[in-house]
């Protein structure tokens, strides 16, 4: 299989956060472009993580699960957000932009944010 660098695209099945650390928040590398499928689901000790201003793209079901993820800031620029990325995370709040993608994607899915 094709190793793709994790400030590129970030995907469970090269770095799994949950089995790696037990820490209870998580900074995303300057440079992360992309965070693959799942690569958060279900991780029960996620409460907080920090993603980079030049995220663009997160895949389905990313933080499906995440039971204690409190908040999450989306970047300006995140043109795609895949199926169920927040589902079942019953005290998120996203925190978004006016008229972003992410606040429409809000919108759209009955997702509880705040503006930025």
């Amino acid at each position: 299989s094709t190793l793709f660098p994790y400030t590129t695209l970030f995907r469970s099945n090269l770095l799994n956060v949950c089995g790696v650390t037990d820490r209870l928040s998580q900074t995303a590398q300057n440079g992360l472009i992309k965070i693959g499928e799942r690569a958060f689901e279900n991780c029960p000790e996620l409460v907080d993580i920090s993603l980079p201003d030049d995220l663009a793209e997160i895949y389905a079901s990313v933080f499906n699960g995440c039971k204690k993820l409190k908040q999450i800031k989306l970047p300006q620029n995140l043109t795609v957000i895949g199926e169920n990325a927040f589902d079942s995370c019953p005290i998120l709040t996203l925190k978004v932009y006016k008229r972003s993608y992410a606040h429409k994607y809000a919108e759209k899915n009955g997702l509880k944010y705040t503006l930025i």
